[in-house]
């Protein structure tokens, strides 16, 4: 990871105000939650409209049944 322009900012702040971090910190927290309820919130009534459940459950089980195969045919050597 590299350094950022907020992290910049919040050392720069921190020099002047010993709470800088501590409201960047909060203000960060409020704006992630708002955004990961949004996410939250779409995600879910997508999700749940008949038309994609099934579309989605078909194509799990197929990819289920996919990824069984090749375990079975990649395997080198049996259980003891």
């Amino acid at each position: 990871m590299t350094s950022s322009p907020v992290f910049a900012v919040a050392v720069a702040m921190g020099l002047r105000d010993r709470c800088a971090g501590d409201r960047i910190a909060l203000g960060h927290g409020t704006i992630e939650t708002l955004l990961l309820s949004l996410v939250v919130s779409v995600c879910a009534q997508v999700l749940t409209a008949v038309a994609v459940r099934t579309r989605i459950a078909p194509g799990g089980g197929i990819l289920l049944i996919v990824m069984d195969v090749q375990m079975f045919m990649t395997k080198k050597t049996s259980a003891p």
